[in-house]
Parts: C-alpha cells; sequence; structure tokens
C-alpha cells in the first residue's frame, strides 16, 4: 500500500566466469576463459549496453597503478556465452583480475583469478 523503489540488479552479477573460483592451476597464452552471461536482462536493465572488450588487470607495486593488457573476446549472445583469450602480452605469473566493458568502454564487471598461473 506504501510506495517503493525497484532498482536494477548489479551488472556485474549478470556475468559468471568459468575457473574464477576454481583450483589452482597453470594456463598459458592462447588459452581461453569462458563465462555465461544473460544477455536479455543486461538489454532489459542497461538498454543499448554491449559486452564488447575485455581486459586483464595486474597491480604494479612499484608505480602504484593499474596495468591492463586487452585480450581477445568473442560474444555469443544466442547461446549467451564468452570466451576471453589470454594475450601473450601477460607476464609469467600469477595471474590477478579479468575485467568486462561495454562499447563506450565503461567497466561491466570484475573477476579475481588469483588462482590461475601463466607459465610457458
Amino acid at each position: 500500500t506504501e510506495p517503493f523503489e525497484v532498482e536494477a540488479p548489479i551488472i556485474g552479477g549478470l556475468f559468471r566466469l568459468d575457473f574464477s573460483d576454481g583450483p589452482k592451476r597453470d594456463v598459458r597464452a592462447g588459452d581461453k576463459l569462458r563465462g555465461t552471461y544473460h544477455p536479455d536482462w543486461v538489454d532489459k536493465h542497461y538498454s543499448g549496453t554491449e559486452l564488447k572488450s575485455a581486459k586483464f588487470v595486474l597491480y604494479d607495486i612499484e608505480s602504484e597503478s593499474e596495468i591492463f593488457y586487452p585480450a581477445e573476446l568473442v560474444v555469443n549472445k544466442d547461446k549467451k556465452e564468452y570466451e576471453i583469450t589470454i594475450p601473450k602480452e601477460l607476464p609469467k605469473g600469477q595471474l590477478q583480475n579479468v575485467q568486462l566493458f561495454d562499447q563506450t568502454d565503461k567497466f561491466m564487471a570484475n573477476f579475481s583469478v588469483y588462482n590461475l598461473t601463466l607459465v610457458e
């Protein structure tokens, strides 16, 4: 009987990435990380927003800044999935985060991937 507000879901909650919470494992440049999302929900709550790019993010302690490494992203809206290719430019070692961005390079979602180690 009283007025109430309904808010859109947090956009990051509409995406999942396989391996973001899995066991520790080694990966190589060129390996693919797969995820799922709900393009219909994104469009419903964030009209005109499309998943367009992915970047791996490493924090550099010396410069106290984040370094972004663009990654190939393939999106299949019909299957409600996406695939991120680990770029060869990433330095070897423990990975930190991978982020998703829209067509205007606006942040959409962040996934911790500390369980993945990039090896040769």
